[in-house]
């Protein structure tokens, strides 16, 4: 005896059609208003017994004579990509294919034929391959949409981490949308994204800071502050760090954001901590020395070339930052030792104030 043969995807949605037809025609099916708490809740549910059974024959309708619809039912849309039923159902399932009409069955939904053409010019072949990806695959994947900048792709790619099963996805989850976050600039929201240091054991730890590692190190900053915190998360994944935020950019109620200070007002954070340290070591060394000619009090002539240099050091190491090793180690060790409150800076009484700007 032959095997039967393998039925085609719009010969398998027919038969489906055909049983959800005949359940829908169930006497348990036929319910009566009185069976309904209010005559809304019976109405409401008498329209979708309605649509349901509308959508079933029209799509019949269509399977019959597709050539005459702009909208097809994925059923078609299989057969012409040359993938089964549920294969269809998996590549949308994975959003790579838009749909034009959303059924109350998953499998009645509909793509338009411009759809249609443009996943066939992707081809069966790929479009399965991404839409069986691991969490894995499709984490490193999406890398390169963070590392390019590409916010809108990156997005999607953080919603479709999201769709798998937690235990398998956490640490992805959790580094590709603190990675989205420093893409953004979001930076309160990065002050809340680092709860999984005190929730997680260290096996798990470990494996969310690797995969954060791997998001955040190819993130072009947009700005020196963006580059300030990268580099604070990337201390943060290689367990130099606690937290990104520690002993820095912390909000008092008397106090405001470091990210809400405009770039003027973090230049002078940076210059003024640099000036006073220099100013500092330099009080320090000429007190403490018993054979120098200077008295305890610096010179004028001196303390200006003091806060002359400080400042010119500054300057050099933020405008070499992304070159210059050096530079970078000298920026980042002052942003530590930000005081955690900070009352920004005012404009002195001898400048005009800038009507234009907010």
């Amino acid at each position: 005896m032959s095997r039967a043969s393998k039925l085609t995807p719009i010969e398998q949605r027919r038969n489906q059609i055909e049983k959800e037809l005949e359940k829908l025609k169930l006497p348990k099916n036929q319910r009566k208003a009185k069976e309904f708490k209010t005559p809304e809740a019976f109405e409401n549910w008498q329209e979708r017994q309605a649509k349901k059974f509308n959508e079933l024959n029209e799509e019949i309708v269509i399977l019959n004579n597709p050539t005459e619809y702009h909208e097809i039912p994925l059923a078609i849309a299989a057969m012409e990509l040359g993938v089964s039923l549920n294969e269809m159902l998996q590549i949308v399932k994975e959003e790579l294919v838009e749909t034009g009409f959303d059924s109350e069955y998953r499998e009645g939904n509909r793509i338009t034929r411009e759809e249609l053409a443009r996943i066939i010019e992707i081809g069966a072949e790929e479009l399965l391959r991404i839409a069986n990806q691991s969490v894995e695959e499709v984490f490193e994947e999406s890398l390169r949409f963070l590392h390019e900048g590409n916010l809108e792709a990156a997005e999607k790619a953080s919603e479709r981490i999201d769709k798998f099963h937690y235990e398998v996805s956490y640490q992805y989850s959790i580094a590709y949308s603190i990675g989205l976050e420093l893409l953004r600039g979001d930076f309160d929201a990065l002050k809340s994204s680092f709860w999984f240091r005190d929730s997680y054991d260290q096996m798990e730890l470990a494996a969310t800071l690797k995969a954060l590692r791997r998001a955040v190190v190819g993130i072009e900053p947009a700005d020196h502050l963006t580059a300030v915190i990268r580099e604070q998360i990337l201390a943060v994944a290689d367990g130099i760090k606690e937290g990104v935020f520690d002993n820095a950019f912390y909000s008092y109620e008397s106090s405001q954001f470091f990210s809400q200070m405009d770039e003027n007002q973090r230049h002078a954070m940076m210059i003024a901590s640099v000036v006073l340290a220099a100013v500092d070591k330099y009080n320090m060394k000429t007190s403490m020395s018993k054979w120098s000619r200077f008295s305890p009090e610096p010179r004028a002539e001196k303390l200006e070339m003091i806060i002359r240099s400080a400042i010119y050091t500054i300057l050099e190491a933020e405008s070499t930052y992304h070159e210059s090793p050096s530079s970078k180690l000298f920026v980042d060790k002052y942003v530590e030792l930000f005081p955690k409150r900070w009352v920004p800076a005012e404009r002195i009484s001898l400048l005009p104030k800038n009507e234009n700007k907010q």
